[in-house]
């Protein structure tokens, strides 16, 4: 979907508060906050303008952003435990079922410390869902892995990650980028970025994996990929998917080489304007000239109310704009 076209002026800051919003701004971008932009820019002023934090759902059951993490941790602990005795990929037997619940049951002691269960009546009845769900997923592993094995896991770059962030040029501006990946999978010549997603639904993601929004609504994929082939040098071929938890499965890989224009990190001047419109763009011109444009946006304080969907955005009580502010989002949790 286009987002909505909004009013002139509509969303500006300027004068005196344009300067204290550029002071409040990173000095370098994480992909999630430019796809958050690009979703809809006002949303991203109440995150670091604003600074609105993101309102608890007030439900018995534990937040899916805390389900997504407590996968994702013993997911990692599975993975870097069966790495360290070189038993990957797994067999997907009752042996590896059972590793990965004894391992789910110690990120399950820390996170009921920690508060991040919700309910315990509702919690007790709930992990046992949680453990059905890990099991599914050791399967899929054994099912898909299709001959590589995982060289990275919650790799980091830039930030204080002692690792440098990305550079991403057009003309004469650079963004500084940062982030997090899940996981890369790599042999020979070839990896894989692995995002997971406490998912059931592809669509979205989807989307996200097309090389025409790359610069455009997904910034995610593209970050990863560069950061990842930087990380892992002399590999040609790239892939990118996302492993959907609750499905047990991953999308169709985005799949391209070394050399696809449209991962790199430096673009001409004024490639940056080329085909945008509205708050988030809405034709392809690569992904450093899109990172460039939507940064020069917001240093300039535009934040137009324009939401390509409202679905899942936790801040309708404070925004105007017509639609599902405040449902639950099927696609999000976890990142």
């Amino acid at each position: 979907l286009r987002a909505r076209r909004p009013a002139p002026h509509a969303g500006a800051v300027g004068g005196p508060l344009a300067g204290a919003l550029r002071a409040a701004l990173p000095a370098e971008w994480s992909p999630t906050q430019l796809e958050t932009y690009a979703r809809c820019p006002f949303r991203l002023f109440l995150q670091l303008g604003a600074r609105l934090p993101d309102p608890a759902t007030g439900d018995l059951d534990q937040e899916p952003r805390d389900e997504g993490s407590l996968l994702h941790a013993a997911l990692e602990r599975f993975v870097e435990a069966r790495l360290a005795r070189r038993a990957w990929p797994p067999a997907g037997d009752a042996a590896d079922v059972a590793e990965a619940h004894a391992v789910a049951e110690s990120v399950f002691a820390r996170f009921e410390a920690e508060g991040r269960t919700g309910d315990p009546a509702v919690w007790s009845a709930r992990r046992e869902a949680v453990l059905a769900r890990l099991a599914r997923v050791v399967l899929a592993e054994a099912r898909d892995h299709d001959g590589l094995v995982p060289a990275l896991l919650e790799h980091r770059f830039g930030g204080r990650s002692e690792r440098p962030p990305l550079e991403v040029r057009a003309g004469a501006e650079t963004v500084l980028l940062q982030g997090r990946i899940d996981r890369v999978d790599a042999s020979g010549d070839r990896l894989l970025v692995v995002d997971y997603k406490n998912a059931r639904h592809a669509t979205a993601y989807a989307e996200l994996l097309d090389p025409e929004a790359m610069g455009v609504t997904s910034f995610q994929v593209p970050a990863y990929l560069a950061a990842a082939a930087r990380d892992l040098p002399g590999r040609e071929h790239l892939e990118a998917a996302y492993a959907l938890l609750r499905k047990a499965a991953r999308t169709e890989p985005f799949a391209t080489d070394a050399a696809d224009p449209v991962l790199s990190l430096s673009a001409p001047e004024g490639a940056e304007r080329a085909g945008t419109e509205g708050a988030g763009g809405a034709g392809p011109r690569g992904f450093a000239a899109g990172v460039v444009e939507v940064v020069r946006r917001i240093r300039a304080g535009e934040f137009p109310i324009a939401p390509r969907t409202c679905e899942g955005c936790p801040y309708g009580a404070v925004c105007r704009a017509e639609g599902s502010a405040g449902e639950p989002d099927d696609a999000g949790g976890g990142s």
